[in-house]
């Protein structure tokens, strides 16, 4: 049974890494608040789910089933080795982007002098399965195929390299955010810079830059009535009053 489990444990991992995405990848908690009235809602996503919003969602189901079908296809024997190390770590890097695209699907737009939006994100049991068991592959893959011996030496070794490549990828995250926050910033200065040059406008012209952010705003009570944050007659206040800047 031992011997059979060992033969098979990269595979057996790749059926778990597939059950996790039937679990939730992450939480996302968006707190609004809409002319002073506030609201919460949480959206969970599993990995199922997360395909339709993000191709790369797409690699966490076809690497496992590629690592499987290693065993199987004569073609791949010669690269199980490459595959069994590379697979993983890939569709490790594809998870953490995957939840960094599920949490911006919630930030599109930011605050402004009517709304204001807080996103927060929680990673789901789902993810958590599905990186250990990507992690475990590729411990067993680096055993099977390279050689690699779990005495005290390489323990100290794969801790080395796992710190450094979770260094790496933080940074990478990290500068990620940053840019996304740089544009998001850099949109927010200009939409203040056009609507400062608006408001030297002549009185008798129509402010389109604010019509449209209150058409805007509009369309976002909206979507929180249909989500149902806002109820029916809060819609039509909110609405009669942003109608009643125009």
């Amino acid at each position: 049974m031992k011997a059979l489990l060992q033969k098979h444990l990269i595979s057996v991992l790749c059926v778990i890494s597939i059950i996790a995405l039937a679990f939730p990848l992450c939480i996302v908690i968006t707190d609004v608040s809409v002319m002073g009235f506030g609201d919460s809602a949480r959206a969970g996503y599993n990995g199922f789910q997360a395909m339709q919003e993000s191709l790369l969602a797409i690699l966490l189901l076809a690497g496992p089933v590629l690592l499987i079908a290693m065993n199987y296809i004569k073609k791949l024997e010669k690269y199980q080795g490459i595959l069994a190390i590379a697979v993983p770590v890939i569709c490790l890097a594809a998870l953490i982007i995957v939840c960094i695209q599920l949490r911006q699907i919630h930030v599109n737009g930011g605050d402004s002098a009517f709304l204001s939006m807080e996103v927060k994100t929680q990673i789901g049991f789902g993810a958590i399965l599905a990186f250990l068991s990507y992690i475990a592959t590729i411990v067993a893959g680096a055993v099977k195929f390279h050689h690699f011996t779990l005495d005290k030496a390489s323990l100290e070794k794969l801790k080395a390299e796992g710190s450094s490549l979770l260094q790496s990828t933080k940074g990478k995250v990290s500068e990620t955010v940053q840019t996304v926050s740089a544009a998001v910033e850099a949109a927010g200065t200009k939409v203040q810079e056009n609507l400062a040059a608006d408001s030297t406008a002549k009185s008798t012209k129509v402010n389109l830059g604010r019509t449209e952010e209150i058409l805007q705003l509009i369309e976002r009570l909206a979507q929180m009535k249909d989500a149902g944050i806002l109820t029916e007659e809060e819609f039509s206040e909110k609405k009669a009053q942003l109608l009643s800047e125009i």
